[in-house]
């Protein structure tokens, strides 16, 4: 027990993996022998106010209910087996446009750093505006950009909707400097005119 806990503490100081370490410790529990926890809940439980020994609760079943319970179970199994596998469904590599990587066997299989900066078009104008990061985004946030297209998208429709809101409306190349060539030649921003 103590050296799952080191375990997981060492994890959470070497790797960034936000929450799961501490979540493992949490589960932890789940693995020790129900003999040596029911007087520990007992003692909680009284703490608490209620009464001692309600942890002895027995669970009357009939068939209908198995037959529920396994249904949903499989339903359960189904969904956490075929749900890793749905990343072959989008076009793309999956390690780079990050689609369908959250809850897939790929997790901490490569580790992406990046720097960016965004220029933003003013078609009336002529202008190329640098865009402030800083002015928009947190430390954390700025570094998750940087690495995570899907994130510079949305984070793209941000600034256009900015834009909008104090009335400039014809903005276009919203882009990476040193970035994609699919980005450069998209408009995110819409004249009004066109």
């Amino acid at each position: 027990m103590l050296f799952g806990v080191w375990f997981h503490l060492t994890n959470a100081q070497l790797f960034s993996i936000g929450i799961f370490p501490w979540f493992m410790i949490a589960a932890m529990v789940l693995f020790l022998d129900p003999a040596q926890l029911r007087p520990t809940m007992q003692r909680v439980e009284k703490w608490l106010g209620g009464k001692a020994n309600t942890f002895e609760a027995t669970l009357k079943t009939t068939p209908r209910t198995r037959r529920l319970v396994l249904a949903g179970l499989g339903v359960y199994v189904a969904f956490q087996v075929l749900m890793p596998f749905r990343h072959h469904l989008y076009p793309g590599n999956v390690r780079w446009t990050e689609e369908g990587h959250n809850f897939s066997w790929h997790m901490k299989l490569r580790s992406k750093q990046g720097t960016l900066k965004l220029y933003a078009v003013n078609l009336d104008t002529k202008e190329t505006m640098k865009i402030d990061l800083a002015a928009h985004l947190s430390p954390r946030q700025r570094r998750k950009l940087a690495s995570h297209p899907d994130m510079v998208v949305l984070f793209a429709h941000h600034l256009r909707d900015t834009f909008k809101a104090s009335g400039v409306d014809s903005i276009s190349h919203l882009r990476p400097q040193q970035g994609l060539a699919q980005w450069t030649h998209k408009r995110v921003a819409h004249r009004p005119d066109g």
